[in-house]
């Protein structure tokens, strides 16, 4: 049996979308939930430990994409990886967890300040 969502993807048997994914959205592992970068993004600036943060989609063979979030800490407090992970796990559901977190100086953004996620994605893969 195969369900159409009506959102540009179907769901198989098993629980699987099988096809179909909006811009600036993916599918995760088994589930019809989408990863949405902007919501991570929008939980991790509310840390005040936290000054800038970007989220991008890392390819993942289990997962099919995985989130992994460019972080700018706060001046005066030094934040770690774990940290921001458990920030994260406490307000999302268990297939929204971050992957990974990568400290960097600043997040690259265009003139009218849209994040250059293409930017952060070669970052990732030289990594």
């Amino acid at each position: 049996m195969i369900f159409d969502f009506g959102t540009g993807g179907s769901c198989g048997d098993k629980g699987r979308l099988i096809e179909g994914s909006y811009k600036g959205k993916t599918k995760s592992a088994s589930f019809i939930d989408a990863l949405a970068p902007a919501k991570l993004e929008g939980i991790l600036m509310s840390h005040p430990s936290i000054e800038d943060a970007a989220v991008v989609l890392q390819k993942d063979d289990v997962a099919g994409e995985v989130p992994v979030a460019f972080v700018v800490r706060s001046s005066n407090d030094p934040i770690t990886e774990d940290a921001v992970k458990d920030f994260i796990a406490k307000q999302v559901v268990f297939y929204k967890r971050l992957y990974k977190v990568i400290f960097i100086d600043a997040i690259p953004k265009s003139s009218i300040g849209k994040i250059l996620r293409k930017e952060l994605k070669a970052t990732l893969l030289s990594n």
